[in-house]
């Protein structure tokens, strides 16, 4: 197998954004056995590489080794979004070239060739990897170049590029989609590759993305949609060196300088897209099973939930809901929900919304699969006709995959949606999409090696338009997903096992996919493949119910009273902590949609520089404010380290200094959660479902810290994002900055009476004095009732 790599540089054209060098060749023929060398050999023609500032801290650069018909990026990455004037210097001397903006130096050695990346500290935070002039045979990790396929026994065509780069002995790694092996990837090898794991206890993937982020403040996103390889020294390769490897004939990938986690995830998402708020109802609890086989099962747990004062608002409706033999074709199995118009009004009464489940499948011998048929809506196999496959359906049936890339088959797909859509159905679960064979041949003209990445994104994307055009706010439960994807949430974690292990397997996927760009993650309660003991559907359950949206299913019942009179207990109580804290999770939700940082965080996204973080895979903070450590073992210890600043659990209101580590035997009836001194949480009193509009009362809960909090309320009513600080001495003042509703503010913290409270309006430059009756102090508790704002 030929690899040929960049030698030097021909030539130099400047840009007005950077660079394009002419390189020079030589092609490596790798010996069939170790025990001779290479045979070498310079090759005539000369391939560019373009390097171009978008930002003075992003660039783009691209290798394209077919110039003739280069590959083409990523639909969805839309580099104007951050474009910027760059003022950028270029030099050359002494064989090297230096591109110059005030944050980044790309530095390019031209004979022979070599590449790197400087920050603005001076620091060199990236470096290509180059070790062919000491290595007789197969290197660790080959420079840049590409691979080639010897055809015909003389022929060569380019199959795949890539880059080899050092790794540092201090550096760590992250991303790269819902990776539910060890969060840190240094010492492994991704292969960025929808797939179905059937678990959370392998190393592949429903969701992929060819995005990472470097310790040392970096970020890099490989723009294409072919699978794509990464090795940070893990697999048969080098310890010391990584590799990015795309099966396509052209390396582009773009650079993002930090050096903060935080900004890089705003940049990537901004080029990639962030979503849309999910509707507020979505943040309630989601009951589902394998599956609610009639419509007297689905009305009689939604009685029963009432019944026990489990709040909840979504419904699932799994398989059943369609015919045998007639999946996914969208029509209501009538024998086993015989009236579904009925259903759906009743659901709608109780205060519930419904889901349905699909697949982008179609069962052979289904009306809807004759339809697909005849008109030409189903992906081809190599000869041209209908890619037909076994157990692609449910396992036990035959059938064949829609073609997204169709726009009849489009238009087709969502008329069905509009027809669920008007009889009220709410939202869809859009299962599957990870099963385009590599040989599949699209009507774009697209293989489906070139689209399998992409398939997940074109499925959800048809389905959420079909409820954007019928003017719903989109809103699915889907599995697979890509780079770009997380623009169409919910996203959950698919199929894992009833396990402790499985259960610390799901919350790491989460965490990767977090620094992946997916702001709206879940996950099944109790997990989906078996049956759980009640302390672990107890531990799931804790961990779910504080995560971006909250899902109990499985292969067998997962309702709380099905594990006992303790889970319902325990259960009833996380659910209504959840439906207590929606204003602080639908507030976040807001911030994720404009930022595009997620709503779950891994704590080395914020405290990067704490050496502690950047391996913490069991603990991880639910918005800015409130750290969660789920209970991951069956003995119900936890070791939670605490980041820098103070801490105060949730429970007791002790307060604990950070960077520190707590040894904790955690009470069955609790989890470990504690929220950051100096923030305000808002909050209300529990409903049984989500309520619309601010609450009657909002309760925002003040944790001094060095007499300072401050905090954010989304006014969902005015559609403005309220900045309220507190600081207190002998005095307090309460800073608003937008609209509140009723209030009671608890400030703890304070330790002696105040001689005053005072309310500062930003909005209109007002201060007010407070009567002493519109507030209390006890203990170290200042409680303060306000009245809406502005008056």
């Amino acid at each position: 197998m030929p690899f040929t790599v960049i030698d030097g540089v021909d030539s130099v054209e400047q840009t007005t954004r950077g660079v394009v060098v002419e390189c020079q060749l030589i092609r490596y023929e790798l010996p069939q056995t170790r025990q001779r060398e290479h045979l070498r050999e310079a090759v005539e023609r000369t391939v560019p590489i373009e390097i171009s500032f978008l930002r003075p801290d992003v660039f783009q650069f691209e290798l394209t080794a077919t110039p003739e018909t280069p590959t083409s990026g990523s639909e969805h990455v839309d580099a104007d979004a951050i474009t910027t004037d760059v003022d950028l210097t270029v030099t050359r001397e002494d064989g090297e070239i230096f591109l110059e903006t005030a944050a980044l130096t790309v530095r390019i050695g031209t004979d022979p060739w070599s590449f790197s990346v400087i920050d603005g500290t001076g620091r060199t935070v990236f470096k290509e990897h180059r070790p062919l002039a000491a290595k007789k045979n197969d290197p660790e990790v080959w420079p840049l170049g590409f691979e080639e396929a010897q055809t015909s026994e003389w022929l060569y065509s380019v199959e795949k590029t890539g880059i080899g780069f050092d790794i540092r002995p201090d550096e760590h790694y992250y991303g790269l989609g819902e990776q539910f092996t060890a969060l840190d990837k240094r010492g492994q090898a991704t292969e960025a590759w929808v797939s179905q794991p059937h678990s959370t206890d392998n190393d592949r993937s429903y969701k992929n993305v060819p995005f990472y982020l470097s310790s040392y403040g970096y970020g890099l996103f490989v723009d294409t949609d072919t699978k794509t390889e990464f090795s940070f020294g893990g697999g048969t390769q080098s310890a010391v060196s990584g590799e990015i490897t795309a099966h396509s004939d052209t390396l582009r990938f773009l650079f993002v300088s930090g050096p903060d986690f935080e900004e890089i995830l705003k940049t990537y998402t901004a080029v990639t897209g962030r979503p849309s708020v999910p509707p507020k109802w979505s943040f309630g609890l989601w009951a589902s099973r394998y599956s609610y086989e009639t419509q007297a099962d689905v009305e009689q747990v939604t009685r029963r939930l009432r019944e026990a004062e489990i709040p909840c608002d979504g419904i699932h409706l799994d398989i059943s809901w369609m015919r045998e033999g007639c999946i996914s074709d969208l029509e209501w199995d009538r024998a086993a929900f015989p009236d579904p118009e009925e259903l759906i009004d009743t659901l709608h009464e109780r205060g519930y919304r419904l889901m349905l489940i699909e697949e982008p499948y179609l069962t052979a011998g289904s009306e809807a699969f004759q339809t697909a048929l005849e008109n030409g809506y189903l992906v081809s196999d190599s000869s041209g006709q209908p890619y037909l496959l076994d157990r692609l359906v449910v396992s036990k049936h035959r059938g064949g995959i829609l073609d997204f890339t169709n726009p009849a088959a489009v238009e087709w797909w969502q008329q069905k949606h509009r027809d669920l859509l008007e009889m009220g159905v709410d939202g869809f679960w859009t299962d599957f999409g990870e099963y385009l064979p590599d040989d599949a041949i699209l009507s774009n003209g697209t293989s489906g090696s070139q689209t399998r990445n992409r398939y997940p994104d074109l499925y959800q994307q048809t389905v959420a338009d079909a409820m954007t055009a019928h003017g719903r706010t989109p809103l699915l439960w889907s599995r697979a997903g890509w780079m770009g994807t997380q623009r169409m949430p919910v996203h959950w974690g698919g199929d894992s096992d009833t396990t402790f292990s499985s259960l610390a397997a799901t919350l790491r996927g989460g965490l990767s996919l977090a620094l992946s760009g997916y702001g709206f993650w879940s996950h099944d309660i109790g997990g989906f493949s078996g049956t759980p003991s009640s302390e672990l559907y107890i531990r799931w359950a804790q961990f779910g119910l504080l995560s971006s949206h909250a899902r109990f299913h499985g292969t067998t019942p997962r309702e709380p009273w099905e594990f006992g009179g303790e889970a319902l207990a325990i259960f009833r109580k996380f659910a209504r902590l959840r439906y207590r804290l929606l204003p602080y999770l639908y507030t976040h939700a807001v911030i994720t949609s404009r930022t595009g940082l997620p709503m779950m965080r891994p704590l080395v996204l914020h405290y990067a520089d704490d050496p502690a973080t950047r391996t913490i895979e069991t603990q991880y903070l639910l918005g800015r404010d409130l750290l969660v450590a789920p209970v991951l073992t069956a003995e119900g210890s936890v070791e939670v380290y605490l980041p820098d600043g103070e801490w105060i659990d949730f429970w007791s209101d002790t307060r604990y200094e950070g960077r520190q580590t707590l040894q904790l035997d955690v009470p069955l009836e609790e989890v470990p959660l504690f929220v950051r001194a100096g923030s305000i949480i808002p909050s209300r009193e529990a409903t049984q479902t989500v309520q619309p509009g601010p609450p009657e009362q909002l309760v925002l809960t003040a944790r001094l810290s060095n007499g300072e909090a401050s905090g954010r309320y989304y006014n969902e009513s005015t559609e403005t994002m309220t900045a309220v600080t507190v600081s207190a001495d002998s005095a307090v003042e309460l800073t608003v900055d937008g609209q509140l509703p009723n209030s009671t503010v608890i400030v703890t913290g304070v330790q002696t009476t105040p001689t005053n409270v005072r309310i500062t309006d930003i909005t209109d430059d007002t201060e007010t004095v407070l009567n002493a009756d519109a507030w209390s102090h006890d203990g170290d508790t200042l409680t303060i009732e306000i009245g809406p704002i502005p008056r």
